[in-house]
């Protein structure tokens, strides 16, 4: 296997990893709602925390809150941001079977949590999101969130299709018969 990570799975995994480590760091940072009835985030007014904070009026999860998904993804997050890293890593030192398969098992793991976080919204009767109306919640929550399913999806199946190429036939020669 010749072929490393696609220009797509640089740019995807090192912008994941950018997005997902302010991600993380904004939900293990948030105050809880314990005792305060609206405590302010300790980075609300730093860039790009800010966004956060604006984000958590469309998607409550993000609000002050203890949450228990939202912060055992951030740590899952951290393993995550490793691993995206890790198959950067590996495709630029030539390890490109091990790329490919930590690209793989990242992407998947990804777009799985993406496809979970919006289950359990919809199981718990838009719970966290109710106070929007369609179109806002369509523009704010459900297009930004399909990006953390088609990117990784389409890079897991470059990965995939890199990781199942046959190599070539390998063209034998005939035997050369006695006499000739």
């Amino acid at each position: 296997m010749g072929r490393g990570l696609s220009t797509l799975s640089y740019i995807w995994f090192t912008l994941a990893t950018a997005i997902v480590s302010i991600d993380l760091t904004y939900v293990l940072t948030r105050p809880s709602f314990e005792g305060v009835k609206t405590p302010e985030h300790p980075l609300a007014r730093t860039f790009p925390f800010d966004q956060w904070v604006y984000y958590s009026t469309f998607d409550k999860r993000y609000a002050p809150n203890d949450d228990t998904f939202v912060i055992v993804q951030s740590w899952c997050n951290l393993f995550e941001c490793l691993l995206q890293l890790t198959a950067v890593v590996a495709s630029l030192s030539g390890l490109y079977k091990f790329a490919h398969k930590t690209a793989l098992v990242v992407c998947v793991m990804v777009a799985y949590k993406t496809v979970m976080y919006g289950m359990m919204e919809h199981f718990d009767n838009s719970k966290y999101t109710k106070h929007n109306p369609t179109g806002t919640l369509v523009q704010m929550v459900i297009i930004p969130s399909s990006f953390w399913i088609i990117f990784p999806v389409y890079v897991g199946w470059q990965s995939w299709q890199r990781l199942t190429i046959e190599p070539p036939a390998v063209r034998s020669i005939p035997p050369v018969k006695k006499g000739q």
